[in-house]
């Protein structure tokens, strides 16, 4: 167990984050002006500005004095697209994707790199790459998921005694379609969620008994747990 570093450690966390979030607020007020902010910890935030006179404005200034004050090292470094443009690329691609029967099983803003990441499945990828860089050009880029590195579920309880049994084990129906198996137990009073790693992001965990989940590949149950 890592000992607890004491008040004074958790006492100038605590007045870092808060000058970091200062700087996040300035950050967020302006998009045009700035990329974002990386931190690392509470002692380390990079600023990303696309616009270096915003680095001149008195309150940014003021803020830069109080995160050295602080103990925060803070850098500031030139940013390649704006947080407006970004946000704005992030808000349409996923309908631009979709017109190209493409799936976009997430996206995100990499500040780092100024870029929309968005998660493609490999069936995708290739259309994917060709339609976002003949739009945005380098703006997006594309990360593909192989599919095959989620063949488990990543939560996978043992029902307990008093939980409902459905008629037919779950583990029964792997290989099979998920269609009538998922309507099988809809019938029998289960709420059941199917998880294709093509089309969706994830699953949260929870012990709700009546949930049976299934994870397929082209729509056939390669996995299946309750609760």
């Amino acid at each position: 167990m890592t000992a607890d570093p004491g008040p004074e450690f958790w006492a100038r966390q605590q007045s870092q984050l808060v000058v970091i979030n200062r700087i996040r607020d300035m950050i967020d007020e302006q998009p045009d002006r700035f990329t974002g902010l990386v931190t690392n910890g509470s002692g380390h935030a990079t600023v990303y500005v696309v616009d270096p006179a915003a680095t001149q404005q008195p309150r940014f200034v003021a803020l830069v004095d109080e995160a050295g004050g602080a103990g925060i090292d803070l850098v500031v470094t030139q940013g390649v697209r704006s947080s407006k443009l970004l946000d704005a690329i992030m808000s349409e691609v996923g309908a631009v994707l979709a017109e190209a029967d493409v799936v976009a099983v997430g996206t995100g803003v990499d500040v780092v790199s100024g870029s929309v990441e968005v998660h493609v499945a490999t069936r995708w990828i290739d259309r994917a790459r060709a339609v976002c860089a003949a739009r945005y050009g380098p703006a997006v880029t594309i990360i593909e998921i192989d599919r095959n590195a989620f063949s488990k579920l990543p939560f996978h309880p043992e029902p307990a005694d008093d939980w409902p049994r459905p008629s037919v084990p779950i583990t029964d129906q792997i290989g099979r379609d998920v269609g009538a198996v998922a309507e099988l137990y809809r019938r029998e009073g289960f709420q059941v969620q199917v998880l294709d790693p093509d089309r969706h992001g994830g699953a949260t965990a929870d012990l709700r008994p009546n949930r049976i989940r299934f994870l397929v590949h082209d729509g056939r149950i390669v996995d299946a747990a309750q609760g």
